[in-house]
């Protein structure tokens, strides 16, 4: 199981790659697009703590225990606090702009 929401994380990954590095893309567009997946990762995280993957296609159609979808809601806790480190400067930047 955890194979599959690596996989599902890594589309959503990747579709937020390819908007920001879509031409003609301006800062604050790529500050929307960041602090949305960060809002996203939140949800997903809720989400994964009430056993609830409709966000995941190859996980919502498994039958996951209590235990795995708890170890699925920290993995993606920490995967929100690592994004939120990374793109910090990007909330400056995106303050800065308004």
């Amino acid at each position: 199981m955890d194979f599959k929401i690596t996989i599902d994380i890594r589309e959503k990954l990747n579709k937020l790659n390819v908007k920001l590095q879509g031409n003609d893309i301006f800062a604050h567009e790529m500050y929307v697009h960041i602090k949305s997946f960060q809002m996203k990762l939140s949800l997903f995280s809720r989400q994964a703590g009430n056993n609830r993957f409709c966000h995941f296609p190859l996980l919502k159609e498994a039958n996951i225990s209590s235990k795995l979808a708890a170890k699925h809601e920290v993995q993606l806790d920490t995967l929100a606090v690592e994004f939120d480190r990374r793109f910090q400067d990007a909330g400056t930047a995106g303050r800065a702009s308004k």
